[in-house]
């Protein structure tokens, strides 16, 4: 049997480095506001989602390839998660502020419209059946991951942050 040769990519070590030249090892040659790594097992290595202005780009590092996956034209992803086959993201639109799910090669979006769209929010994970976040008033809420069904959790008078667990 024949063993596959992986890619290795360095990291940088330079704590001062921006990231933004061919000379650092880091650089994926696009800007980067928010990325997402996928961490499928089944994959030679990870493939590293990058919300870049108002675009979503995949990043192969086994073949050192970037990829543009979604361009929009009526605002742009803030903060993106990946779960299952889905990036999920933070959506800038105007004065609002969306909950997108798209699958990976950039087809069948979903916008799920939120009662306070004009509040911004942030994911905080997912189980099998639903996304959970925390919207900028201490408001704690899911929908499932058809973003269909949003159920307000509970509110609190201080803001704090969360993870899902089980």
């Amino acid at each position: 049997s024949t063993v596959s040769e992986k890619q290795i990519r360095h990291l940088c070590s330079n704590p001062i480095c921006s990231h933004d030249t061919d000379s650092c090892p880091s650089f994926l040659r696009t800007d980067m506001h928010s990325i997402a790594i996928d961490r499928n097992t089944s994959l030679d290595s990870p493939i590293i989602y990058i919300s870049d202005n108002n675009q979503i780009k995949s990043y192969n590092i086994s073949d050192d390839k970037l990829k543009l996956i979604k361009t929009y034209d009526d605002g742009y992803p803030i903060a993106l998660w990946l779960y299952d086959e889905w990036i999920f993201s933070a959506y800038s639109c105007g004065e609002d502020i969306q909950l997108r799910r798209i699958d990976k090669d950039g087809k069948n979006e979903i916008i799920f419209s939120r009662n306070e769209s004009d509040v911004s929010f942030r994911i905080i994970g997912f189980d099998d059946n639903f996304l959970y976040y925390a919207d900028f008033l201490s408001g704690y809420y899911r929908v499932d991951h058809n973003l269909t069904n949003e159920e307000f959790l509970f509110s609190t008078n201080c803001f704090l942050n969360g993870y899902v667990l089980d």
